[in-house]
């Protein structure tokens, strides 16, 4: 049976490795450069698989405690101005923290961006291949 079009569903177990599937539990086959010459693609012309970014790991910052004279509003200068010295510091903590999460997040979904592209450019060189035959 000739497939005109080849529609992918991405599964763990299999992997396409030549004409037939590699064994369960392997990693996908990739295309060696030699091989993509040989099969008449130039080696700019291959599918380029994205690239994870490294993992974000963060601490968050400990907030100041409450002072216990500040339930009866009888704190001194000294105490409200230790206090609010220590919230202002916690706040510009927790904006890098802010600030480093979104970057993480865009580039997670730049990975996805480029893991989507990789994709449909492995489902379009499958076609065009399937095409040629």
């Amino acid at each position: 049976m000739h497939f005109r079009h080849l529609h992918l569903v991405v599964a763990a177990s299999f992997a396409l490795a030549g004409s037939a599937f590699a064994q369960e539990g392997s990693q996908p086959a990739t295309q060696p450069a030699a091989d993509v010459a040989a099969s008449g693609e130039t080696a700019d012309a291959a599918c380029k698989p994205a690239q994870a970014p490294g993992r974000l790991i963060i601490t968050l910052p400990t907030e100041p405690a409450l002072p216990a004279c500040a339930a009866k509003n009888n704190c001194s200068k000294a105490v409200a101005d230790a206090y609010n010295s220590g919230i202002l510091s916690y706040n510009k903590s927790m904006a890098r923290v802010n600030e480093a999460t979104a970057d993480y997040v865009d580039k997670l979904n730049d990975y996805a961006r480029t893991a989507g592209r990789y994709t449909q450019c492995e489902i379009d060189r499958l076609n065009a291949q399937l095409a040629a035959d």
